[in-house]
């Protein structure tokens, strides 16, 4: 005689369908708590540390540019290049610029805009630099715009960095 039972399918109150529910309500909390991490921590994170980049490079530049004149443009292309970095040097007679790393070529023109702003704010500034956050209506990638003298205000050298506050090539690589 065979008496063997059927089982339903799907009994909630057993134990394999109860470990089950607990394991997707912790990988929902997981999941919920990396997408919180990435959104609200990490990001914040990023800017911040490109800020302090940024002003380590203006202050490195500024350095190279006071003791070595003839040989800065070799070092702002490397340094532009090596940090992801729109580099522009406005002197009293020329305008240099260097570096177009992780910018698309259609980005250019529109530093116009970035730099006279940071140029008006850094004519208003008592302390010399400026450091400003664009973002771009729709569009999630924004840019820091930092400006500088090098040497005295009344030689009017300016130092101009624009860097990305969104993963590049440079970071990538890390």
């Amino acid at each position: 005689m065979n008496t063997k039972t059927k089982r339903s399918k799907w009994d909630p109150n057993s134990i394999r369908a109860i470990s089950l529910m607990y394991f997707m309500v912790f990988a929902a909390v997981i999941l919920l708590m990396v997408w919180f991490m990435q959104s609200f921590f990490m990001n914040t994170y990023y800017e911040r540390m490109m800020a302090r980049e940024a002003q380590s490079t203006a202050n490195k530049l500024g350095n190279y540019y006071s003791t070595n004149k003839k040989n800065f443009d070799s070092y702002a292309r490397k340094a532009a290049d090596r940090n992801g970095l729109y580099i522009r040097l406005d002197t009293s007679d020329s305008t240099s610029e260097y570096g177009n790393s992780g910018f698309s070529q259609g980005d250019l023109p529109h530093y116009q805009f970035e730099i006279s702003d940071a140029k008006d704010k850094l004519d208003k500034s008592t302390l010399g630099t400026v450091s400003l956050t664009v973002a771009e209506k729709g569009n999630k990638a924004s840019r820091l715009v930092y400006a500088t003298y090098l040497g005295d205000r009344s030689d009017g050298t300016i130092l101009y960095m624009i860097a990305p506050l969104y993963p590049v090539e440079s970071t990538i690589s890390i």
